[in-house]
């Protein structure tokens, strides 16, 4: 008698196996961070790998520095404060970032890295901080924390702004689920954070239009709903994304170290890679499950952009 029983549906495990399969081979260290927002059987659910060590933080941190911006403002974003947030989420501008500190400080940049480490601690980010803004030149010894204490791995990080890649994807998903009026950031912050706010985030992430590293792993990478920060240092790349795949919005978080110098088709190729194992894994879920996901969401201007 032949019984025939279907295969037991994917699980986060099985894409987090696939990707720690393929990093095996990186020259250096790679890490990537996955978490499920659709409506599968694994939603909420998390594929990792080596998420908790600690990188350089580069542009990639500009996400969460928006964030600490609206945590302020308590609704009164104007234009100029708006401009900087398009200037530094869109064009990657550290000026309009550092203008954003110095705010966020009441006029002292140092203050405002101080204010938004704050912010981080407050939402439970035990890697992320700033002790500067960009570009300062200061030798400051890092602060230190659980990723860059540890004995396995240096990726000999920036002393002056660090995260991780877990950090780094919970900030994209908690803006994401703030749009729905839930999330990290309304359980921390109620009555600092409104749906709209966090839409326009994503608004403003959209003027990031760079189409290689996450993006260019995609299967159409000029029809797929995606919106995402990236980030360069000498011996770091990075790329945080928010993409509308087979089975609804997923984030993706990636991470790439080599000693003395990542190169650029190391890091393109790798994180392409990664991108495309990903897709492919919730588009066979999509396929096991019968999930067809809602449309993406259609991000407007706020009323006073320019």
């Amino acid at each position: 008698v032949l019984i025939e029983t279907p295969p037991p549906s994917l699980a986060m495990a099985d894409l987090e196996r696939a990707l720690n399969q393929y990093l095996l081979d990186f020259p250096g260290l790679g890490s990537v961070y996955v978490e499920d927002l659709g409506e599968t059987s694994t939603q909420g659910q998390t594929a990792e790998v080596d998420v908790d060590v600690s990188f350089s933080g580069m542009s990639t941190m500009k996400i969460a520095i928006v964030s600490a911006l609206f945590q302020r403002m308590d609704g009164l974003e104007s234009a100029e404060i708006g401009q900087l947030m398009d200037y530094a989420l869109g064009e990657s501008n550290n000026y309009a970032a550092n203008l954003m500190l110095n705010w966020l400080g009441g006029g002292d940049t140092y203050a405002g890295a101080r204010a938004f480490t704050q912010f981080a601690r407050e939402l439970g980010m035990v890697n992320t901080f700033m002790q500067t803004g960009y570009d300062d030149k200061g030798n400051l010894a890092q602060i230190p924390t659980p990723g860059n204490s540890r004995e396995d791995w240096n990726t000999d990080p920036d002393t002056h702004v660090q995260s991780s890649p877990r950090e780094m994807g919970e900030f994209l998903s908690a803006i994401y689920r703030c749009t729905l009026g839930q999330g990290l950031y309304f359980e921390v912050f109620p009555a600092d954070f409104t749906p709209d706010e966090c839409e326009t985030i994503l608004f403003y992430m959209t003027h990031d239009t760079f189409r290689e590293l996450v993006w260019a792993g995609l299967p159409d990478k000029n029809s797929v709903w995606l919106v995402h920060k990236h980030g360069f240092a000498n011996e770091t790349h990075s790329d945080v994304a928010l993409i509308w795949g087979p089975t609804g919005p997923y984030v993706i978080s990636v991470f790439l170290y080599r000693p003395v110098w990542m190169d650029w088709s190391t890091s393109n190729n790798a994180m392409k890679a990664l991108s495309r194992i990903t897709w492919h894994f919730f588009e066979f879920k999509a396929q096991q499950e019968g999930v067809t996901p809602p449309p993406p969401p259609q991000l407007t201007p706020p009323a006073n952009y320019i």
